[in-house]
């Protein structure tokens, strides 16, 4: 089990995607990561779950193909507002 807190919260964008990629690559392990930033949870989660107050109020699963295309973002980002 690989556990990330925040890792990406201090890096700028084009670090941010070479990081994205070669986590992806590096690891099968099962990870959780932990973020405010929907974009690292969408670059990297199958899974991604939103907690409130303790409690699961929103789980989305994310495919490979949706990943790659770029159209999938703007409704999943606007789910957040």
């Amino acid at each position: 089990i690989l556990l990330l807190d925040e890792p990406f919260s201090s890096l700028d964008l084009p670090l941010r995607d070479k990081l994205y990629t070669r986590l992806r690559e590096l690891t099968e392990a099962t990870t959780l990561l932990v973020t405010h930033d929907f974009r690292d949870a969408f670059s990297l989660a199958d899974r991604i779950v939103l907690l409130s107050a303790g409690q699961i109020t929103r789980e989305w699963r994310i495919t490979a193909n949706e990943r790659q295309d770029l159209t999938t973002h703007g409704p999943l980002f606007a789910e957040f507002k």
